[in-house]
């Protein structure tokens, strides 16, 4: 599968999980790349904050490199 192919990280690509959340109550995600490719992961119709990789602060746009979470 190329890289840029989208990927459903919850449910299936064509029927993604949603989850009701209230309005302004913050969520924390735990993601985990299993794969041996990075991956570019969108949230879509909210803005969101990378705080940590592998409990290492981030700043800005980083990757999330194979084997990381």
């Amino acid at each position: 599968m190329p890289a840029d192919d989208p990927i459903a990280a919850f449910g299936t690509a064509d029927q993604p999980a949603k989850e009701a959340i209230d309005a302004g109550k913050p969520v924390l995600l735990r993601l985990v790349n299993s794969s041996e490719e990075p991956h570019r992961l969108h949230i879509g119709g909210t803005p969101y904050t990378v705080t940590a990789i592998d409990g290492n602060p981030v700043q800005g746009a980083t990757p999330l490199p194979e084997g990381q979470r």
